[in-house]
């Protein structure tokens, strides 16, 4: 599961954003207010003769909708490259969001610098089953591929390490106030 922005050439993504339009013009005809979200085909050869087919319309926010939406609301100007994807290692079971937040530091998007790569966001099933949708930015889209392709994976050794460090410290902290 995942989402980035279109890599289907410009003829196409017009195509596909005026037959939108007219769908959802069409839903509103019909007294519809709120989202759309619509999957399709794309038949033949895109970059020359195609034809654009419509297989669903759910009136919901679909699994493209929350990732695309939160960076949207938190990356200031238009959309940056970016990439979604679900995120599941057995080396995240039982670590909390804020041993994930602290190992990933600096890397981590903030707001306030616009310094960073990745959003975290359904942090709820990270502790019970290693879970976690993470959002990677990049400059162009091969570089947020990138990051979640190569660059996470490779981290997880870092992300886990550091976290057994922060529990080790935090612990040590506790002892030595305590007496």
């Amino acid at each position: 599961m995942g989402s980035r922005p279109s890599t289907l050439p410009a003829r196409v993504n017009r195509v596909l954003a005026d037959a939108a339009v007219r769908v959802a013009t069409a839903l509103q005809h019909l007294g519809y207010v709120g989202r759309c979200s619509f999957d399709h085909l794309v038949l033949g050869e895109p970059e020359t003769d195609f034809t654009v087919r419509f297989t669903e319309c759910n009136g919901r926010w679909g699994g493209t909708s929350a990732p695309m939406h939160l960076v949207d609301r938190v990356v200031v100007g238009p959309r940056p490259p970016y990439r979604a994807q679900e995120v599941v290692s057995p080396r995240l079971v039982g670590e909390s969001f804020e041993n994930l937040a602290a190992a990933l530091d600096d890397h981590l998007f903030d707001h306030r610098t616009r310094h960073g790569r990745y959003l975290l966001y359904n942090i709820g099933p990270l502790q019970r089953f290693g879970k976690q949708r993470i959002v990677a930015l990049g400059s162009i889209q091969a570089e947020a591929d990138e990051a979640l392709q190569s660059d996470l994976p490779a981290s997880a050794d870092v992300i886990q390490g550091k976290s057994e460090n922060l529990e080790r410290s935090a612990t040590a902290t506790y002892f030595c106030s305590d007496g």
